[in-house]
């Protein structure tokens, strides 16, 4: 009796201790540990709305569209600094991973492009940072928490465009390169209201 005791309690120890390695696939199918995997679909959602974004970019920059363009370039902007502070959380962790591009699928008009964009940017977020704050992943829980209320004011900028139309005067988009809040004129505060920088040291769309 006391040996099948010994071997569960070392088969739990196994259990316990971090894998050497892991790598973390962009797909349906990945091996991205529980403590992880909320950051790695993270990741991989800032990489679809980024891609998604610049090839909008593109588009409408074709049509003319500039006011659409210029904020599609700095929601894809915004992602890309999201996308790097999860890589470097991931790496942190002794994680391995990379991304597989797809290429999105955009319509013929701004308009629609950006409210897929804005279907693309509902990404909930909630049930990721509550496993997360249980496992005692605080810092990968404060990236999401930033994650989720600079999307939150991505979609308030996209509901602004399509209200008012391209030909309104052009805002000023504001991006805070630590963080990734974005915000634009007449919202603009001294300082990002998520990491305290200075908004002197925002870039500029």
């Amino acid at each position: 009796m006391s040996r099948y005791l010994l071997l569960l309690v070392l088969a739990a120890l196994l259990l316990l201790l971090p894998p050497a390695s892991c790598r973390l696939l962009c797909s349906v199918e990945h091996t991205a540990p529980s403590r992880s995997g909320e950051l790695h679909d993270a990741l991989c959602h800032s990489h679809r709305c980024r891609q998604l974004c610049l090839t909008a970019a593109r588009r409408a920059d074709e049509q003319g569209a500039g006011e659409a363009a210029r904020l599609f370039v700095a929601i894809a902007s915004a992602q890309h600094i999201h996308e790097q502070l999860y890589r470097s959380a991931l790496a942190a962790r002794g994680g391995e991973f990379s991304i597989v591009d797809s290429l999105p699928f955009v319509a013929e008009s701004a308009a629609q492009n950006l409210r897929a964009a804005h279907r693309e940017l509902d990404y909930c977020f909630s049930a990721a940072i509550a496993t997360l704050l249980e496992s005692g992943n605080r810092y990968g829980a404060r990236l999401m928490i930033r994650h989720a209320a600079s999307e939150n004011r991505m979609r308030r900028l996209i509901d602004l465009l399509l209200n008012s139309g391209d030909s309104a005067a052009r805002r000023s988009y504001g991006l805070c390169p630590r963080c990734g809040f974005l915000t634009a004129a007449p919202y603009r505060d001294p300082y990002c209201p998520q990491c305290l920088l200075s908004e002197s040291r925002f870039l500029e769309f």
